[in-house]
């Protein structure tokens, strides 16, 4: 049950990431606040919300199941996924500084999961 609430909140926060930044890109500049409000309405970025809400509730159930210093360092393997989806679906250009970041990220989550 553990690690399916972990993978619940990492799958649920990068999609979530993943979509609300599809969906600022495409509103237009993200400096125009006018333009950042309309977006907020639209039915990708409340499901991003959504997402983020089950996210947030699964982190609370997994809470009861096992310490949050294990339960955090290993749910930021969604920051591995994030430079993953960012690169490959999002198009964004990631430099070797933050696949160096990345690597260093998920060995944490290889050390902190290990038993």
């Amino acid at each position: 049950m553990k690690w399916f609430l972990i993978g619940v909140i990492v799958s649920c926060t990068v999609a979530s990431d993943v979509l609300q930044s599809f969906e600022m890109k495409r509103s237009g500049a993200a400096g125009e606040v006018q333009k950042s409000i309309v977006a907020l309405i639209k039915p990708l970025f409340v499901l991003s919300i959504a997402l983020l809400a089950i996210s947030f509730f699964a982190f609370l159930r997994v809470l009861r199941l096992a310490p949050v210093s294990y339960v955090a360092p290993v749910t930021a393997s969604s920051y591995v996924l994030d430079g993953l989806f960012a690169r490959y679906v999002l198009k964004e250009h990631v430099n070797r500084k933050r696949w160096l970041g990345i690597a260093l990220v998920f060995a944490g989550v290889v050390l902190i999961s290990a038993p």
